[in-house]
């Protein structure tokens, strides 16, 4: 029997967020970038992917930017991080509200 070489590991996700670690529900402001099979990166937050043209939030990954570049595409999730909204609150505004009601 041939002798197998050394597995890899190669990380094809990455999570991009301005909330602090350990900050209530952060996971929900979560962009993801993630590797696709034909080596470009897409990003998505809750289910929606960011569009090619316009780049806005679409529910088809047909229409998501697919980035050359794992630093392109994290450089342009961290552009959106501080945009994304969760029932109405951007991050800023979550970490105004925690401030406001530490003990929510």
């Amino acid at each position: 029997m041939p002798e197998l070489p050394e597995p890899t590991v190669r990380p094809t996700r990455y999570t991009v967020s301005v909330l602090p670690e350990g900050f209530p529900e952060a996971w929900r402001w979560d962009l993801t970038v993630e590797q696709q099979r034909d080596s470009r990166w897409v990003i998505e937050h809750d289910g929606m992917y960011l569009t090619v043209q316009d780049r806005q939030w679409s529910a088809s990954k047909m229409d998501a930017a697919r980035v050359t570049g794992k630093s392109l595409a994290v450089d342009i999730a961290k552009d959106h991080a501080r945009q994304v909204t969760v029932n109405g609150l951007t991050p800023a505004a979550a970490l105004n509200r925690r401030k406001e009601q530490p003990d929510a």
